[in-house]
């Protein structure tokens, strides 16, 4: 593979991970009716920010190689 399709392969895997935390914190919010507690789940403030930090991550390192 050249460097070229190395990169755009890091640009696509890099914008999946962050498409896919994304996905991980969205969800209902809280409305002025009804509290919802799930707005406080584990995969909403840990493991999907987590999984957009790796995807920039990926993204500046796609940027960044030669």
């Amino acid at each position: 593979m050249g460097k070229i399709k190395i990169n755009y392969l890091l640009i696509v895997i890099g914008l999946l991970f962050i498409i896919v935390g994304l996905s991980l914190m969205s969800g209902e919010s809280t409305t002025e009716g009804a509290f919802n507690p799930e707005i406080f789940s584990p995969r909403r403030i840990r493991f999907a920010p987590i999984v957009c930090l790796f995807g920039y991550l990926i993204e500046v390192v796609a940027c960044l190689k030669s």
